[in-house]
């Protein structure tokens, strides 16, 4: 006689024979296979974003490309801190820069900064980020440049112009010398900066860009500048056209 719920059960049990199996071959491809292949790739590829948390931040850290090839034989390599806008996210703003920083052999550091705390706790996270990445990695402690869009421009000025022995140049987009600046403005004399401004941006206008540009020139920073057919938006390809200018300071 046919017994149909028998068949079933020995369906299932077959089923469950066969889940088992595939689930203990993963795990000797997790545990055997997968570190070799991982290695594999970081010595052909490198370029990896690392995500780090320092207390209760936290910051995203894009290697070069070729940088576990030529771990030890490049003695440093040089470090670009970004900062993203109000409301923005750093790894958002990482994702701008990751392919033209890797493929230059430049490190990119991306904090998630929380414009409306107090800056200075701000100012001391990137301390505190800069701090553990250059003794965690080889970094040149005479290229480390400064960048930001917005928000994290006007925080840009802030740290250079207060900590200016601590970076090499910055480059702001889109970004105004703001009240809470101005008093660090007596250590601009020949501070290096690249600023890029949209002439259509109406959230940080051209009047105050040209305001920012004559404070600097004033206090005898080392200024050159870019503007651009644009709003507010971070513009397409000006991360390269900040790497090449970063490129002068070899």
């Amino acid at each position: 006689m046919f017994c149909g719920s028998c068949g079933q059960e020995r369906y299932y049990e077959r089923a469950k024979t066969g889940t088992a199996m595939i689930a203990f071959l993963n795990l000797i491809f997790l545990f055997i296979l997968t570190p070799s292949f991982i290695f594999a790739q970081e010595q052909q590829i490198g370029g990896k974003i690392i995500e780090h948390n320092l207390l209760d931040n936290k910051y995203f850290l894009s290697t070069p490309e070729n940088y576990m090839q030529n771990h030890g034989q490049q003695d440093k390599y040089p470090l670009i801190i970004g900062l993203h806008g109000f409301g923005g996210q750093a790894k958002g703003f990482l994702s701008l820069w990751f392919y033209p920083a890797k493929g230059r052999g430049y490190f990119i550091a991306c904090p998630q900064i929380e414009y409306r705390t107090d800056r200075r706790l701000n100012e001391n996270f990137v301390k505190d980020m800069l701090n553990q990445i250059t003794k965690e990695y080889p970094i040149d402690q005479r290229r480390i440049f400064l960048t930001g869009h917005s928000a994290g421009a006007h925080f840009s000025y802030y740290l250079y112009l207060k900590n200016s022995l601590l970076f090499t140049a910055s480059a702001p987009v889109s970004g105004m010398l703001r009240d809470w600046v101005v008093p660090y403005m007596h250590n601009a004399k020949g501070l290096k900066f690249y600023l890029i401004q949209g002439t259509k941006d109406s959230t940080n206008t051209m009047s105050e860009f040209e305001g920012t540009l004559s404070i600097l020139k004033a206090n005898k920073a080392d200024v050159i500048y870019e503007t651009y057919e644009g709003g507010h938006e971070y513009p397409r390809n000006i991360s390269d056209k900040i790497i090449d200018w970063f490129d002068t300071f070899k």
